[in-house]
């Protein structure tokens, strides 16, 4: 369900940057406020354009394998990982792949079997695999 959530909170937020930047664009227009706010605006258009293309999109696009509980499955060795604000990011077999929980600590040079959405690479379930010599 935190996919869901992230996702939710994740289109709200652009929502309300999108109608700021409709506001701010109408102010302008009247005079209300400095035409050199159109940078500012500009700037947030941009970065929205990009978080919905690269973040949002491949979300919306996994919602249907998410309630069908179609995910794909890999196994390789963790080479590198970032845990920043709550959102890890785990390397394995060159790909980065996305994982919403703090508690994962990924080791590097640990394999792992991974469950994850074709689009966004958000992963779902995880495995630490035990090495063969361990008892």
């Amino acid at each position: 369900m935190g996919f869901i959530l992230i996702l939710l909170f994740q289109i709200i937020v652009i929502i309300f940057i999108l109608l700021s930047i409709i506001f701010n664009l109408i102010k302008i227009i009247k005079g209300k406020i400095s035409k050199k706010y159109f940078i500012l605006i500009f700037i947030l258009l941009i970065s929205s354009k990009i978080t919905l293309f690269n973040i949002i999109l491949p979300k919306v696009k996994d919602i249907k394998c998410y309630f069908a509980n179609d995910y794909y499955t890999t196994t390789g060795v963790c080479t590198k990982f970032n845990n920043v604000k709550g959102i890890t990011e785990l390397e394995i077999n060159n790909v980065i792949y996305k994982i919403n929980q703090c508690e994962l600590k990924p080791k590097i040079g640990v394999e792992y079997t991974l469950k994850y959405l074709p689009n966004s690479k958000f992963i779902v379930e995880y495995s630490e695999l035990k090495n063969k010599t361990d008892n």
